[in-house]
């Protein structure tokens, strides 16, 4: 879901759902601060976290029990 993907303010903004009026502020804050080349920032640092690679990296340093 959405909160584990996103680190607020640092790949994105976060709002309450059904929440209008946040969701309002969150788009003007994206534009009056320039949001978009930081969000690109921290998108391309936890890309690798949800990659394939990264899953079976994962899954395969478990130890057999």
């Amino acid at each position: 879901s959405l909160p584990e993907l996103i680190a607020d303010g640092q790949n994105g903004l976060l709002v309450p759902p059904c929440d209008s009026a946040r969701l309002a502020e969150a788009i003007v804050r994206f534009h009056r601060e320039g949001l978009e080349n930081d969000f690109r920032r921290g998108v391309a640092a936890q890309q690798d976290r949800f990659s394939w690679d990264h899953l079976v990296r994962r899954i395969e340093s478990f130890s057999p029990a």
